[in-house]
């Protein structure tokens, strides 16, 4: 007569830390989304006069950059904006 052994997995006791760690990631990056947004735009709005203010517009990374945080920070308000949204 055998005796009946009850095999553990080792990943059915543990817990998943990596799917802990991916919901927890997802969570802050949403969160984070949440209040990024309009200071985003400020941000490349205060950039872009500051350029301006110092003369400094023949340099286009700058301005580029400058255009790269407002549609950024742009883009996040609008995905706020259809998140929250009923329809």
């Amino acid at each position: 007569m055998q005796n009946a052994v009850q095999r553990y997995s080792f990943f059915l006791t543990k817990p998943n830390i990596i799917s802990i760690f991916a919901h927890k990631t997802i969570y802050m990056v949403k969160n984070l989304i949440n209040k990024v947004a309009l200071p985003l735009m400020y941000a490349g709005v205060i950039l872009l006069i500051a350029l301006f203010i110092f003369d400094l517009t023949k340099y286009s990374v700058l301005l580029f950059l400058a255009l790269i945080i407002e549609l950024s920070g742009t883009a996040f308000y609008i995905y706020n904006l259809k998140k929250k949204s009923k329809y």
